[in-house]
């Protein structure tokens, strides 16, 4: 098939805005034109998830040679030790992705690590690998030493905050033992993804490459909607969701508040409320205004009080 003269960058910007699925399951049957240009671009073709719950190494060795331009790989499964010996050497694969669980201490939990394919010799158990962690809320009194800790994270892509399902009346207490792991946040470059049921403004400024921020409240204790207008330091925030948030002031000027936590949001696509006080027509009326990148909104609504 013919390139019809445009210029490869031209394609690559064509192909990206086809989902990723049709992008290499359907586009890349075109031609030999287009799967030699969808494989050998990094931002098209530099990640990839695979089920691997059926598939031998061979398999996957298989399918890794088919991605000439193929960084990071996200597992569906957790693989031994011995399996991730046996992947072949690839030309630009950085590393392995695959859920994993362990206890860090006794105040974190591990739920994902990475493997190094370039340093075979790498435990996937060790901090620099850990990639998705969740916090636990066990103590109140700050460990300082949890900074160094978060410091050698540079793997680390999501981090859960305090997200047990039993409420816990100390909780913003308990937010200040980790004080020192928040500050070493900064320097976790990979971190894009935040879950919170707890109160982050004193520690956003730590995280500014967030790009998906989930804020759970719980029927008990809602979370204050007052006191979030922090989120407007996340300026690299696409996707938002609120769930269980009220306003504790009910005099609120709603427009002066949602123009103050979106208005420098520029990068917002989209945003989700569960059971929130913003879903409001004072709000929604001046959504596209205030957040003019927004292309998804979801409403759900359980409760009629939303104060």
């Amino acid at each position: 098939m013919a390139n019809l003269l445009l210029p490869k960058e031209i394609w690559v910007d064509i192909w990206s805005r086809v989902d990723f699925r049709t992008q290499q399951k359907s586009c890349t049957l075109v031609c030999k034109y287009w799967f030699e240009g969808i494989r050998g671009s990094t931002s098209l073709s530099g990640q990839m998830t695979l089920d691997n719950r059926q598939k031998s190494v061979e398999d996957i060795n298989l399918v890794l040679s088919h991605w000439e331009k193929l960084r990071i790989v996200r597992m569906s499964s957790e693989m031994s030790n011995n399996e991730l010996l046996q992947l072949d050497t690839h030309p630009s694969l950085e590393k392995i992705i695959f859920p994993k669980e362990y206890e860090l201490g006794l105040w974190g939990k591990v739920t994902k690590v990475c493997f190094d394919l370039k340093n075979k010799a790498s435990e996937t158990t060790s901090v620099q690998n850990i990639v998705e962690l969740h916090l636990l809320k066990r103590f109140k009194t700050e460990d300082n030493s949890l900074e160094a800790i978060a410091c050698m994270m540079l793997n680390l892509e999501t981090l859960h905050v305090m997200d047990e399902p039993e409420y816990d009346y100390d909780e913003p207490e308990r937010m200040k033992y980790f004080a020192g792991f928040f500050r070493g946040l900064q320097h976790c470059k990979n971190l894009s993804e935040l879950n919170l049921s707890a109160d982050f403004e004193d520690y956003a400024n730590y995280a500014p490459n967030i790009k998906k921020l989930t804020v759970e409240g719980n029927y008990f204790s809602p979370i204050r909607l007052d006191s979030m207008d922090w989120i407007a330091k996340l300026e690299k925030l696409e996707i938002l969701k609120f769930e269980m948030l009220r306003f504790e002031d009910k005099e609120t000027d709603m427009e002066k508040f949602t123009r103050k936590m979106f208005g420098k949001l520029t990068c917002l696509k989209s945003l989700e409320f569960d059971d929130c006080a913003l879903i409001m027509p004072d709000f929604l009326v001046n959504i596209h205004e205030i957040i003019p990148s927004l292309e998804t909104l979801i409403m759900t609504n359980e409760f009629e009080n939303y104060f």
